[in-house]
């Protein structure tokens, strides 16, 4: 798995407890929001909203918004 996050961000850090207490295998992928890279094409395709975090599954299948991700 993979996890587009933002170390500033309190949604993004709320998945990485979770994934962390569960032993979840995931490779971080950092999403600088100052430098604005949620609006770059190549995460836009993932996320549209631009929007960190955002968890991409091993088949692929890409989930947005904290919530989601935890029940997911």
């Amino acid at each position: 798995m993979k996890l587009y996050s933002y170390h500033r961000s309190s949604a993004a850090y709320r998945v990485r407890i979770a994934l962390n207490l569960k032993n979840i295998s995931h490779t971080l992928i950092p999403v600088n929001l100052l430098k604005n890279e949620q609006t770059q094409s190549s995460y836009t395709n993932k996320q549209p909203q631009g929007l960190v975090p955002c968890l991409e599954t091993k088949d692929g299948r890409l989930l947005a918004q904290s919530g989601a991700i935890l029940q997911y």
